[in-house]
C-alpha cells in the first residue's frame, strides 16, 4: 500500500444528504433513503453518520483509480431517475491527532445525478459522527493510491 494524503477543509454542502435542509422528496436526508439499498448490496453504512462531511481539498485534485464498490442504477427514490455509486475506501484525522477515523468517500455519479452537484474540489466523505469538526475544520484525508491519487492542482491528472 502507498499512502497518500491531502489537507482538506469542511465545508458547508446542501443539507439534503443529512435532511438538514428539509426536501419533502427526502425527509430523513438522502443518505439514510440509499441506506437500505446499499446493505441489500453488501455495503454496511451502519457506523457512518446519515449525512456528508463535504470537504474541500483545494488547491490540491484527486483522480479516482478504483472504487471499493460501485453500485449502478440504484432506484432509490420514487422522485429521481436511479443513480450510479462508487465508494473509495479513505481515512480521516486531524491535524493534532495521530488517530485515524476510517471513511469513505461517497461518489454519486454526476452523469446520473439530476442536481446537488458538488463544485469542483470538493468531496462527500461518510464517516461517523466527529463532534470536534465543524465547518472550517482543517481535516487529512489519508488513501491508498491503489483506489486515490491526490495531487496539486498544477498536476491535474
Amino acid at each position: 500500500m502507498k499512502e497518500n494524503k491531502v489537507m482538506a477543509e469542511v465545508v458547508r454542502g446542501y443539507g439534503i444528504a443529512s435532511g438538514k435542509n428539509f426536501d419533502a422528496r427526502f425527509p430523513k436526508g438522502t443518505i439514510a433513503m440509499q441506506q437500505p439499498f446499499m446493505e441489500d448490496r453488501g455495503l454496511d453504512l451502519s457506523s457512518f453518520h446519515l449525512g456528508t462531511l463535504n470537504i474541500d481539498i483545494t488547491p490540491s485534485c484527486c483522480k479516482f483509480i478504483k472504487s471499493s464498490c460501485c453500485f449502478k442504477r440504484i432506484r432509490w427514490s420514487n422522485d429521481l431517475p436511479p443513480e450510479t455509486f462508487s465508494f473509495y475506501p479513505c481515512k480521516i484525522s486531524l491535524p493534532d491527532q495521530n488517530s485515524r477515523v476510517s471513511s469513505l468517500i461517497y461518489y454519486p455519479h454526476p452523469s446520473t445525478k439530476p442536481g446537488f452537484h458538488q463544485k469542483e474540489g470538493v468531496l462527500e466523505i461518510l464517516a461517523p459522527y466527529l463532534k470536534s469538526v465543524s465547518y472550517g475544520s482543517k481535516i487529512i484525508i489519508h488513501a491508498d493510491s491503489e483506489y486515490i491519487l491526490f495531487t496539486d492542482h498544477s498536476e491535474k491528472p
